[in-house]
């Protein structure tokens, strides 16, 4: 007997003798369906490529009554590493409902034992409609030492929506691991219950980076207010919001737009803070993912004045600031003749405005990808900023377009998701720069790939295209990662 079938017969030892012996044909035929389906997983799940075994879990899917769980648990779990194929496990994992798999999932969730099979176990009980299953995600958030499987169990409270679970979660908040703390701040979001309201804002005066803009959006949120990441108007509000007005109506389309600081959208101060093709870098662990393939050398017409308005200066300025004699000081925007001149212009801009409290690493891709500190993050130092823009100025292009594995390199640095003892050494923001779709593998795979991974990693990736026309790849990249998509339009020269 087939290894898998083998241990399928023992997990499933519920299942009596003589169970079938007055089968009808309908269950002779599913069940002769079923052996089909194991034999296939037999063979299939053998392959070297994620994609079949990926497609081959996944079509246990359709046999959950026949314990397809549990060959899953037994065959899968605790071997299987790449996160794609982990992520069909949960789907088919989640969708029992035969009493004593259900058990199996809750009891080895919350038992000892290895880290990979506990999380997609936890991840899996935020699906299950069974009581015990709730029972089980207490259980972790009361007493799980693992950031990964706590993660887990913490978004599962979001996806049940047990807001009795609320004060389990909150306390959460001052976890050591970045990744938890999104997790929890996700899942205040999620509930909208007023008890998080004043853990978050007092969160918000204690956090930094990344995170204090997962806090304010969260709260913008739960109360439709928008104080940014100003932690003293939030409390002001908080404490006096059934006096307060509502907010002024929103400026009709086209009116001039007011400054704005970021720790106070309603204020007038302006706060520098370093943007990238507009997008604010609020993140103090950054990766910059450059494309460089030989369509980057397209030429293209420059508008100044869309650069000036669209990618230029730090922080939120005044539209008649806009063709100052600081944009041409910071963008040399007379060198720019091609789509690589652009965006090596633009690197070269967000990286002088760096804080040195940001850490920031380069990666630049075409056939092959590079990196300008060996994957590991650098503080943003005034040496080693100028080392970065001598590093960039020397950048050239080559070959075709492996952004797959850019991605994959850049979520090694990332690493395993909620693992690092600390927020400060992980990249916790990807800001990937093409000017088209990949050439190493399939969209849709790479796509299912980032997704797949940042179950636990959390990362979000911002996208620019410089391109003439939107690209679907890049605009999903975005879309499906937590991140906002820049498309910079460009006129290539005829």
């Amino acid at each position: 007997m087939p290894r898998s079938r083998y241990a399928a017969a023992l997990l499933l030892g519920f299942i009596a003798a003589g169970a079938f012996a007055r089968e009808t044909d309908e269950q002779k035929a599913r069940k002769k369906e079923w052996e089909e389906a194991q034999a296939a997983f037999d063979r299939d799940y053998r392959s070297e490529d994620p994609a079949v075994r990926r497609a081959a879990v996944q079509r246990l899917g359709a046999f959950t009554e026949m314990g397809s769980a549990s060959l899953v648990i037994g065959q899968v779990l605790g071997k299987e590493k790449h996160p794609g194929v982990l992520e069909a496990a949960v789907q088919v994992i989640s969708r029992t409902s035969i009493p004593e798999e259900v058990r199996l999932i809750c009891e080895k969730a919350v038992a000892k034992g290895d880290w990979p099979v506990r999380a997609v176990l936890a991840e899996a009980l935020g699906y299950l409609s069974a009581p015990s299953a709730a029972d089980s995600i207490r259980a972790l958030l009361k007493s799980e030492k693992d950031p990964r499987v706590l993660t887990m169990a913490i978004f599962g409270v979001a996806q049940k929506r047990m807001a009795d679970a609320i004060d389990m979660v909150i306390p959460l908040l001052e976890h050591e691991d970045w990744q938890v703390r999104v997790a929890v701040i996700e899942t205040l979001a999620t509930l909208k219950d007023e008890k998080g309201l004043m853990p978050l804002i007092d969160r918000l005066m204690n956090e930094r980076g990344r995170l204090r803009q997962d806090i304010a959006d969260a709260l913008k949120k739960m109360t439709g207010r928008d104080y940014g990441r100003d932690a003293n108007k939030w409390r002001q509000w908080f404490f006096e919001r059934d006096k307060m007005p509502p907010d002024p109506p929103a400026p009709p389309p086209g009116a001039p737009a007011a400054p704005k600081n970021p720790d106070d959208p309603h204020g007038s101060a302006v706060r520098d803070e370093p943007t990238y093709f507009g997008i604010r870098v609020v993140s103090d662990r950054v990766l910059f993912i450059l494309d460089v393939s030989l369509s980057m050398k397209t030429p293209i017409d420059i508008d100044k004045m869309k650069m000036a308005r669209e990618a230029a200066l730090t922080g939120d300025q005044p539209e008649e600031d806009r063709d100052s004699e600081q944009f041409e000081q910071t963008i040399e925007w007379w060198k720019i003749k091609d789509r690589l001149d652009l965006a090596k212009a633009q690197l070269k801009f967000v990286i002088k405005n760096l804080d040195a409290e940001q850490a920031f690493e380069i990666v630049t891709f075409s056939e092959k990808v590079q990196s300008w500190n060996a994957g590991a993050l650098m503080k943003a130092s005034a040496r080693a900023k100028a080392k970065a823009i001598q590093y960039i100025d020397q950048v050239a292009v080559e070959g075709a377009t492996a952004a797959g594995a850019a991605l994959d390199f850049g979520f090694e640095m990332a690493g395993p998701g909620a693992a690092d003892k600390s927020y400060k050494t992980g990249v916790d923001t990807i800001f990937f720069l093409s000017d088209g779709a990949p050439t190493d593998r399939p969209e849709d795979q790479i796509l299912e790939d980032v997704r797949s991974r940042n179950r636990l990693r959390k990362i979000k990736v911002h996208v620019v295209a410089i391109v003439n026309q939107s690209v679907r790849f890049l605009r999903l990249l975005a879309e499906q990662n937590g991140g906002t998509y820049k498309f910079f339009k460009v006129e290539d020269k005829q």
